[in-house]
């Protein structure tokens, strides 16, 4: 079987040539429940276990792991009242003795500046002024409702070693494209308006489309059959006749 050319197959082989080139060990997108959370712990400890990294490298990997999946888990956004979070991300990549760890889920927009505000006080830190900070948090301030008052980021900064990469670009927005021109709609729209990208932008999105669908192997594998009883709808008219 050819993974590159069968259909059913050729986005599982993208899939995992994109693993083995940006090293990735894991990665898990979806509902962070209390299960989920311990499954993967359990996996990503057993990653570690059989890594080439030091024994102290992978004992703060895995602190740093569970601060994130936990962090994760108290912070996610729940939209309707009983239900779960499905947008949270996950990432494991390792190279070379070293690991990446990276986690994402969606913020209300208006927690946006305090987020950024916190993380950037926590990179602004050296080793000294870091392990100052994380006393006097311990001695002075009481846990929220959701866990700490930022103890998870400022452990994660302190046993990494490291800044926090992060980025906070929301580009959350509704589109809509008229398949059929119509005089009395705009032919693209989008919802807020405020969005950060004007209509311009999609003005070649039909085109694009139109080039995309021409090596969409999926379609046109299911196309084939159709227009091969359109090729043949003729001749068998004519022996009719």
């Amino acid at each position: 079987m050819n993974l590159t050319s069968d259909t059913g197959y050729s986005l599982i082989y993208s899939l995992f040539r994109d693993m083995i080139k940006y090293k990735i060990n894991y990665g898990y997108q979806g509902n962070f429940t209390q299960a989920v959370s311990d499954a993967l712990i359990a996996f990503a400890q057993s990653i570690f276990s059989v890594s080439g990294a030091s024994m102290k490298t992978r004992r703060r990997a895995f602190y740093i792991l569970v601060e994130c999946i936990q962090n994760i888990t108290r912070h996610q956004e729940i939209p309707d009242e009983g239900a779960s979070g499905e947008d949270g991300i996950f990432l494991i990549q390792s190279a070379a003795g070293m690991y990446n760890i990276s986690q994402g889920n969606i913020i209300l927009d208006e927690q946006k500046a305090a987020l950024a505000e916190k993380l950037d006080m926590v990179n602004g830190f050296d080793k000294e002024e870091l392990n100052q900070y994380y006393k006097t948090i311990l001695r002075g301030t009481s846990l929220s409702e959701k866990g700490g008052a930022g103890l998870g980021l400022i452990e994660i900064a302190r046993k990494s070693g490291n800044k926090i990469d992060y980025k906070l670009n929301p580009k959350i927005f509704f589109l809509g494209v008229l398949v059929d021109d119509r005089k009395d709609r705009h032919p693209i729209c989008l919802e807020p308006e405020d969005c950060g990208y004007n209509v311009e932008n999609f003005n070649d999105l039909k085109s694009l489309a139109s080039e995309l669908e021409k090596v969409d192997e999926e379609k046109q594998a299911k196309d084939q059959p159709l227009k091969e009883a359109a090729e043949k709808q003729p001749t068998e008219e004519k022996q009719e006749t």
